[in-house]
């Protein structure tokens, strides 16, 4: 008896034992099979698609509300957002005439034709009225200037405590301050008026008899030129050094006292401390780099762009044979990656360290579409439309990208705008606005009849 009860146990044990395991085989079974199988379709000679996690916190909040029949007064002028998150501005359209919004704060009616001009913080505004009896000036502190038979250009600083306007008489234009003195009195019309560096000297674009001047303050200091908006003044970061590039029958440009030229296209940018420059010029024949530092490279046919790391180095993107390489100023040339298109050449902290984008068709095993290459992780494809806008922070580590959803402006005009990607995840929808602030993005999204503002912190500045 005492055996039989014992033989019963020991079974019971081994019994007990075979299910543990058979179920162990099988919850291990089910598990692997629920493993991401292996994606036969990546190239395996391209960097694989980076896996998409935001790494910030991304908050959003309701800062208006449309009344019955108001609508957003889109326009690029008309919206705004500071580079704190903090501070915006944009403009609603009624029946009676448009309103500004800042900060919470609606000011109006205004004609529905009037022009708006936003300082860069986006507390302080101007605006252009024109009424019957004339145009006048509008200010954020409620004043009112005016009335002038035309106004061609407003100019607002950046901390919105002074401004300029161009008055346009007959065949001269008068630059007014915000102190209400004259500038300066100027043949033809004024086209641009910006702040030099130094912050006391005003630089004036005026276009007469079909010949355009640069002035400084009242002093023909430029010219004449062939009348463009390619006409500009390059600063270097520290406002020091500045160089000039002009159009005439070619394109131009003026730097260290020697005008080179003439070019059929032509890019200009200082390095970061202000030691170097570099032109990226286009001629009939072909197409070169020249630098401060490196003289003359080229020919390239193929240049597709160019940049300057922090450490001070440069780098830029060719075509050779149908491949694409990579060419710095101390390195030997390292192949690329082969692509229809190149755009968006942005260099960190080194030239191994780098953005491109690139449209790639007919390569094996990808698809057709647009890709990011971002330090040396791969991410698309994407549509490549007018309203692409790329931002970089925290040296490329972090990333936004606003899109088109596909129909352009007729979008836009029934409210509906774009998406917003951050380091390659969908964070936001019917997007009007995206700008990079000091510690992330921020952003405008209209959903019915609401407007909210949306903020993403990257988390190291939490």
């Amino acid at each position: 008896m005492f055996l039989a009860k014992f033989t019963r146990e020991v079974a019971m044990k081994f019994f007990r034992i075979e299910i543990i395991i058979i179920l162990f085989f099988a919850v291990t079974v089910g598990i692997l099979s629920q493993q991401p199988k292996e994606d036969k379709d990546l190239p395996k000679a391209l960097p694989e698609i980076e896996t998409r996690v935001l790494s910030g916190v991304l908050k959003k909040r309701e800062i208006y509300e449309f009344k019955e029949e108001e609508t957003l007064h889109y326009y690029e002028n008309s919206t705004g957002l500071g580079t704190d998150g903090k501070n915006y501005a944009f403009v609603v359209s009624r029946e009676n005439g448009v309103f500004v919004n800042t900060n919470g704060k609606t000011t109006g009616p205004f004609p529905h034709y009037s022009v708006f001009k936003f300082s860069a913080d986006y507390k302080n505004w101007l605006c252009k009225i024109i009424r019957r009896k004339g145009i006048y000036l509008g200010t954020s502190d409620k004043k009112e200037f005016g009335p002038y038979r035309a106004i061609d250009v407003i100019w607002i600083s950046p901390e919105g405590d002074r401004w300029a306007i161009g008055n346009r008489a007959n065949d001269e234009t008068k630059v007014i301050l915000s102190d209400n003195k004259v500038l300066g009195i100027y043949e033809g019309v004024v086209n641009r008026i910006y702040l030099h560096p130094d912050k006391d000297t005003y630089i004036v674009h005026a276009t007469y008899n079909k010949e355009e001047f640069i002035y400084f303050n009242t002093e023909k200091k430029f010219g004449p030129y062939t009348p463009s908006k390619k006409n500009k003044l390059y600063f270097s970061p520290d406002g020091k050094l500045f160089a000039l590039g002009f159009t005439g029958s070619s394109d131009y440009v003026y730097v260290d006292g020697k005008k080179n030229g003439p070019y059929e296209k032509l890019n200009f940018e200082y390095s970061p401390d202000g030691s170097d420059w570099v032109i990226e010029a286009q001629t009939i024949e072909d197409s070169f780099i020249l630098t401060k530092t490196g003289g003359k490279i080229g020919p390239l046919y193929g240049t597709k762009g160019f940049d300057f790391s922090s450490d001070g180095n440069w780098a830029y993107v060719y075509v050779e044979n149908g491949k694409a390489f990579i060419q710095s100023r101390f390195t030997l040339k390292k192949e690329f990656i082969f692509c229809k298109k190149y755009d968006n050449f942005t260099l960190f902290e080194s030239i191994d360290l780098y953005s491109v984008g690139c449209l790639q068709q007919g390569i094996p095993d990808e698809k057709d579409g647009y890709y990011l290459f971002i330090r040396g992780k791969k991410f698309g494809p994407y549509k490549h439309s007018y309203s692409f806008k790329l931002l970089f922070a925290d040296q490329g580590k972090q990333w936004a990208l606003v899109q088109d959803t596909g129909a352009g402006s007729e979008n836009r005009r029934n409210g509906i705008y774009n998406y917003v990607l951050i380091n390659g995840v969908r964070a936001g929808e019917n997007v009007f606005k995206l700008e990079q602030g000091d510690n992330g993005y921020y952003w405008f999204e209209k959903r019915e009849n609401k407007i909210f503002l949306v903020s993403y912190t990257i988390k190291n500045n939490l």
